[in-house]
């Protein structure tokens, strides 16, 4: 029976176990005719080599830390004996020099030199610390599988950030594996595409104490429109034709207004039977500017007759979405 966690995604073959040991979240059980009961499969499997490799690791460690031991022990005993037998010899080689008989002859004697047999001492060996091979710190993988839901996604990039940083890519089953990851280390998995849009776009483990799997879902992302500097022209003249007719019927629909707020007094219209020329507006002219891409400002201004000045009387704000822009 295979077990899988909803929150994490690890599997599990234990059927008596019913907690993520990870994070605790209930387990629920996987259907051999499912897809992830494949993936589950190679998961458990892999765990099961790890284990086995990490139990090697630990008896040749318990056997080099006694094969160190006893190393260390006969260098001591052969130490100590070099010691005791150098003491030994020195006393041996202690040689008294001989006294003059007082009969000597009336020639003088050459002062007599004893002779010394000095036997070689061995080399005492220095007192050191023996070098103790420290315990490898083990290590663990994270792999996943990327998808969009129905298929696999190739080609992804995936990084890898935190205690060791990485960057690989996903194979044609959109799998992917960062590997030799120290223990008790944290890690950020992060998926990146361009077309893609991940959420999350990232998953986070942290003190890694076995080995984790990160998947990620994603789905393709809407074409944007483009708004470049380079097409601003022909972006003015699809505002322009299609807005123009609709601006300039809201301008003169405000005209009156325009005429009383723009107006000098003496130019305003005459009353009523008075026959007047400054009683309408002139040319209404349109200035489109782009302060930011897919956002375009529309300024409306007037030529008021009899003043030959052009005023701004309206602003419209327009903006793209979906190749469409939209104005109001």
């Amino acid at each position: 029976m295979m077990r899988v966690c909803p929150k994490c995604g690890d599997y599990y073959a234990d059927a008596s176990l019913a907690f993520c040991l990870s994070d605790g979240a209930p387990l629920i059980s996987v259907s051999p005719t499912s897809e992830r009961w494949s993936e589950g499969a190679r998961v458990i499997e892999e765990k099961a080599k790890a284990l086995k490799k990490e139990k090697r690791k630990l008896k040749w460690r318990r056997m080099i830390v006694s094969m160190m031991a006893i190393a260390t022990l006969v260098v001591m005993v052969v130490a100590i004996n070099s010691f005791i037998y150098v003491e030994s010899s020195r006393e041996e080689n202690v040689v008294a020099l001989p006294s003059t008989p007082e009969t000597a002859p009336a020639e003088p004697v050459g002062p007599i030199t004893p002779s010394t047999t000095g036997a070689t001492s061995p080399t005492l060996p220095t007192n050191s610390t023996p070098t103790v091979t420290p315990t490898p710190t083990p290590v663990y993988k994270i792999s996943g599988r990327v998808t969009d839901g129905s298929k696999a996604l190739g080609s992804i990039n995936i990084t890898l950030g935190g205690a060791k940083t990485a960057t690989t890519t996903t194979d044609a089953n959109g799998n992917y594996t960062f590997k030799q990851l120290p223990a008790g280390g944290n890690y950020t998995i992060t998926a990146a595409s361009a077309k893609i849009v991940f959420k999350p776009p990232s998953r986070s483990i942290k003190n890694l104490t076995r080995d984790e799997s990160a998947n990620f879902v994603g789905a393709e992302q809407p074409a944007q429109p483009g708004c470049s500097v380079a097409d601003n022209s022909t972006e003015e003249k699809a505002i322009s034709d299609k807005y123009r007719k609709e601006w300039q019927r809201v301008i003169k629909g405000v005209q009156p207004k325009i005429i009383a707020e723009k107006m000098p007094a003496g130019a305003r219209p005459r009353p009523a039977g008075v026959p007047s020329p400054q009683s309408r507006l002139g040319t209404i002219e349109f200035k489109i500017s782009f302060p930011k891409a897919c956002t375009a400002t529309v300024t409306a201004s007037v030529n008021l007759i009899g003043t030959m000045e052009v005023v701004p009387v309206r602003k419209f704000l327009c903006k793209k979405t979906s190749e469409t822009w939209r104005c109001s």
